[in-house]
């Protein structure tokens, strides 16, 4: 991942000096929090704490913005005398404040943790049911909650992919992953929460991955049963 570093330019017409009195120049938003961000362009001026952004394609510039009220910390808190910004290894966006206070630029609607899609495949209690316990954040083990629908040592697969995919199967229903990897293990009677670990590594931020079940049950039509899909978009 490459980070490139800007200069905003006093001559142009939209940041011209009456707006402040001193540019605090920033940093490109290359991040895993709000992927809407990716590409903008972030820059203060110290003496009046207002924070703008843009983005550059090495010849126009665009979607010239003033952040200061989005921005705004609440809570009684404010941001003042901006001395440098700051980036983290995630390509993450901080603003100092030479009063001390440390502030990360955040989304307000956080980037969807996970969802179902499809609707399985009926065993011998109906569809067991697939969840993650948590939101996928990197460098964590997220949970992948199996319930079971025999109810007591069942076999059954998990299926990891990074694409979804509509495979009718030779006993019915329809497979919802296109799968990278199998785990394998054995379901009890309440079903079974599976740790998952998630890597720790900002080149999988925004990255979508599908989760699915197949589960062995005699009782269903041509002995199988699965899940309906879980689409779970990594982020931190």
């Amino acid at each position: 991942m490459h980070v490139h570093r800007h200069r905003a330019h006093a001559a142009d017409p939209r940041v011209r000096h009456h707006l402040g009195c001193s540019i605090t120049g920033g940093y490109v938003y290359r991040g895993c929090a709000a992927p809407g961000l990716e590409g903008t362009y972030f820059f203060a001026d110290y003496c009046s704490g207002r924070i703008w952004s843009f983005r550059y394609d090495g010849t126009t510039l665009t979607a010239f913005t003033d952040r200061t009220a989005e921005l705004a910390p609440g809570g009684g808190q404010s941001i003042g005398s901006i001395s440098p910004f700051g980036e983290d290894g995630w390509g993450e966006i901080y603003i100092v404040d030479l009063d001390g206070e440390i502030y990360r630029v955040v989304p307000v609607d956080p980037v969807p943790g996970w969802s179902s899609y499809g609707t399985g495949w009926p065993g011998t209690n109906g569809v067991p049911s697939l969840a993650l316990s948590a939101p996928p954040a990197l460098c964590t083990t997220v949970a992948v909650e199996i319930g079971s629908s025999l109810g007591a040592s069942s076999l059954a697969a998990l299926l990891l992919g990074f694409a979804p995919a509509s495979q009718v199967t030779p006993w019915g229903g329809t497979l919802l992953v296109a799968t990278s990897s199998i785990t394998y293990f054995t379901l009890g009677a309440a079903g079974l929460s599976l740790p998952v670990p998630l890597p720790c590594d900002p080149a999988f931020c925004n990255l979508d991955v599908f989760f699915h079940v197949l589960e062995v049950d005699p009782g269903a039509s041509q002995g199988v049963s699965f899940t309906a899909g879980v689409q779970a978009t990594l982020g931190i």
